[in-house]
């Protein structure tokens, strides 16, 4: 897995400001580098090329501080801690986003303070131009020589220093001393407080703290700074380190190096994917079942179309077959209720199951070519049932009576009279 690094000072314009950055694997070895404002870095990288962004965040927007935390409350450890540094801030603790260094436990530990207005920013900023941040630390916790006490980066507008593994803070170049002098009083009072010694002893000729100031080997700048800080901090035990890499450079590499181990912002609700395993292709999945889900509501859609329209034409063919059995009928709503409805009034006159069964046998006949019937006479104690029907043709009329006589029934054409309109004929139907 490869790394794409960037450093973010301030509030850069993403359409015009140079950003610098570095392409590294996963041993820190340089691959790329360039100068791209961020509107254009995502696009500049190769089609394709999985890589995890590391941004390193000026120190002047995270400020670090220490807690004590009991072995009792170790796990609840994230819960904890924010509480503990509320005392300290300046906002209310619900600004503010809280964030540990890996393997944290029992006794001191470190903890980075950045308020969520400003990490949102700048997650905002990397999003909106396709830069996921895999890690987010501060500048000042990824120097190089972790066994080096505290080193300081000497840049042209700032000096960073980093204390020990996870503290640290960068200050201008020229409040350097003033910063380190106070900075060494704090600690000696407070380790004269824990052993009962008076504060001088803690800062003897021979407990002097040792300062590693580093510069990059080209910049004349940061060199005669480096001269002028080897002047004033005659009271450090001092060693001096000249890199050709740039500032930026060893920064990236340090973070890259060190990525295990090194305090990560994005932790909580901020948190990146952590794992080398490859991104499981959740868009192109959504997007199927997107397309198959259109393609089922479409399916269903005309379906329901298809059986509505079907339904609409049952619906007329059983009016129509309706109004050719009862003629007379002014109002027709429900074909079936209403149909039932004679039925019901035909069994409570006493017309016995022969009328039903003729009847249904006469309807079911016509199938999709209704007749018209004009009347209907049933003699149940005489020659059945006798039909007055209508028809285009005398065709339609004797086919009729072949369905009848398939149905086993005593079938007769007693007249037919060619009309204007068509053929009217008269027909008895009988049980055999």
């Amino acid at each position: 897995m490869n790394y794409l690094c960037l450093q973010l000072d301030a509030d850069p314009d993403p359409e015009s400001t140079l950003c610098d950055w570095l392409l590294l694997d996963s041993k820190g070895h340089v691959i790329g580098s360039g100068q791209h404002c961020l509107a254009e870095l995502a696009e500049h990288q190769a089609a394709g090329q999985e890589y995890r962004t590391v941004v390193i965040l000026s120190g002047d927007r995270v400020r670090m501080s220490r807690v004590h935390v009991a072995a009792q409350h170790v796990a609840h450890l994230k819960t904890v801690v924010p509480h503990m540094v509320e005392e300290s801030l300046a906002e209310d603790l619900e600004d503010v986003h809280v964030a540990l260094p890996p393997n944290s436990g029992a006794g001191e530990n470190s903890v980075a303070i950045v308020s969520h207005a400003e990490l949102i920013h700048c997650l905002d900023l990397l999003y909106t131009y396709d830069l996921e941040p895999f890690m987010l630390v501060p500048e000042y916790l990824v120097l190089p020589g972790s066994d080096s006490g505290t080193r300081i980066l000497v840049e042209r507008d700032r000096a960073v220093i980093q204390f020990a593994e996870h503290q640290g803070t960068s200050v201008e170049p020229e409040l350097l001393g003033t910063y380190l002098k106070l900075h060494f009083q704090e600690a000696a009072n407070s380790t004269s407080e824990d052993i009962d010694q008076p504060a001088d002893l803690q800062l003897g000729i021979n407990k002097r703290p040792s300062l590693t100031l580093m510069a990059q080997q080209d910049d004349a700048e940061a060199n005669r700074m480096l001269q002028q800080f080897q002047t004033e901090l005659l009271s450090y035990k001092l060693e001096e380190r000249l890199f050709t890499e740039s500032p930026f450079e060893l920064k990236a590499i340090t973070a890259v190096r060190d990525r295990t181990r090194i305090l990560n912002l994005l932790q909580g609700g901020y948190r990146a994917r952590a794992d080398d395993r490859p991104r499981f292709p959740w868009r192109w999945i959504a997007l199927a079942a997107s397309i198959f889900l259109v393609a089922e509501i479409a399916m269903l859609t005309t379906t329901a179309w298809w059986y509505n329209t079907k339904a609409d034409q049952f619906a007329v063919a059983n009016e129509q077959q309706y109004r050719a059995l009862f003629p007379n009928e002014q109002r027709v709503v429900d074909p079936r209720r209403q149909f039932q409805s004679h039925l019901n009034r035909q069994q409570g006159s006493g017309f016995s199951a022969e009328f039903l069964y003729l009847m249904e046998a006469v309807t079911t006949s016509m199938g999709e070519q209704l007749l018209p019937i004009q009347s209907i006479s049933y003699d149940a104690y005489g020659d059945g049932m006798v039909l007055d029907v209508n028809a285009e043709k005398l065709d339609d009329l004797e086919l009729y009576t072949r369905k009848l006589k398939q149905r086993n029934l005593d079938v007769s054409l007693l007249s037919a009279a060619e009309k204007s309109d068509g053929v009217r004929g008269r027909v008895m139907v009988a049980r055999l």
